[in-house]
């Protein structure tokens, strides 16, 4: 069963918001190409999520006009004057994060940035030195260099609520001899028994292998290239003769993420990845490209240790954690937690016949607002890093 997001109630509702959230995307994808990244400022749905207001930077010129005159802009509102683009703004917020990261002066750290506002908030717990926003902001504009990141608001925030993590008891899981997915558990051969989840089988030349998360227990950090670790299938029998080996794993400012090479070549591996138990699809969509994912656009999850899949909508598309032991950066925090654990780290994020990521876990301490919320890495990011091809 697919919990499902908070209002929408039938398929033909759903329908509705999911056409009108891909037609946003050629919106988006039309107003970068003919008016530049300069000049998007971003998309935010309103309402149910069939409306949306098109945030774009400057006054209306002649050029502009025009270009949205080709456009289907039913349900839309189009707002103008915005100071910075998105492309700034992610600039700024990772200008940011890597500073934070590099000063080692916070127990934990988040960065989160309102679209609505442009403002970017710092998160912080446990201050280990005299800090203030400036000295943060000077650190991000060594680092970036660009005079745009001063006009960014930086506010420092102290709170921080206790946060407790659930584990998920994967004992009992069975194998099989089914094809190699995504949405399949992932868990290394021996030692630790605690799994991950497969995001989406991908493609490095002539070898096959899957995305997961980079944290997984038993596989890093720091990267191990070489461990082998074992696919296995809920309530499904069989024998595993799947042993993928891990090539590498990543956890830093692009985010969390690792890929596995298929150890047997001959195994069956299909470009599909699994929604929900015994239910699954192909993302013949392609991989969804971090600048069209707009705020408040709904994106589903799956993962084996709840063995359950939820909905949520985008809270902001570039999201950073900053812990003593790690930093996860660039990332998408959902508006919601859908009750994912421990053993669905790495599963995929996905909506309609569209890759969206490889789930990371939730926000935590750093967002005390939310720490429930999940986030996830955008597949993007990790096909980019490899050179891998997702599987259609």
């Amino acid at each position: 069963m697919v919990k499902s997001f908070d209002d929408v109630h039938t398929v033909e509702q759903a329908t509705k918001i999911l056409d009108h959230q891909d037609r946003m995307d050629e919106v988006s994808q039309r107003i970068r190409r003919v008016l530049g990244e300069g000049a998007f400022a971003g998309v935010v749905h309103t309402g149910d999520g069939s409306r949306s207001t098109l945030m774009l930077t400057g006054e209306p010129t002649r050029r502009s006009q025009q270009a949205l005159e080709a456009l289907d802009l039913s349900g839309v509102t189009v707002s103008y004057g915005w100071q910075h683009s998105r492309q700034e703004l992610r600039a700024a917020v990772n200008a940011i994060g890597y500073a934070l990261a590099n000063s080692k002066r916070f127990d934990a750290a988040g960065i989160s940035t309102d679209h609505e506002t442009q403002i970017v908030t710092v998160t912080v717990a446990s201050v280990f030195e005299t800090e203030n926003p400036s000295t943060v902001h000077s650190a991000a504009l060594v680092e970036h260099g660009r005079r745009t990141v001063e006009a960014v608001a930086v506010e420092l925030r102290s709170e921080m609520p206790e946060v407790r993590i659930r584990r998920a008891d994967m004992s009992g899981f069975e194998n099989t001899l089914e094809k190699a997915y995504g949405g399949d558990v992932l868990g290394p051969s021996s030692g630790s028994s605690v799994y991950c989840t497969t995001a989406f089988t991908v493609r490095q030349g002539s070898v096959n292998g899957m995305l997961t998360a980079g944290h997984c227990p038993g596989f890093g950090p720091p990267a191990n290239p070489g461990v082998i670790a074992i696919t296995r299938y809920l309530h499904e029998g069989g024998t595993p003769h799947l042993n993928p080996v891990e090539i590498d794993d990543y956890e830093g400012g692009l985010g969390d993420f690792a890929w596995f090479q298929l150890a047997n070549p001959s195994h069956p591996h299909a470009p599909r990845f699994y929604i929900a138990p015994g239910l699954r699809r192909r993302p013949t969509g392609g991989a969804e490209p971090i600048t069209d994912m707009q705020i408040s656009e709904v994106v589903c999850n799956f993962g084996r240790a709840t063995n359950d899949a939820g909905c949520g909508r985008i809270a902001e598309t570039n999201y950073w954690k900053i812990l003593p032991s790690s930093t996860h950066g660039s990332m998408v925090r959902m508006d919601r937690g859908t009750g994912t654990v421990i053993g669905d780290s790495g599963g995929p994020w996905w909506r309609d016949n569209l890759a969206f990521g490889i789930h990371h876990g939730n926000a935590g301490s750093p967002t005390p607002d939310c720490t429930h919320c999940d986030v996830f890495t955008p597949v993007e990011t990790a096909l980019a890093y490899y050179g891998l091809t997702l599987r259609t």
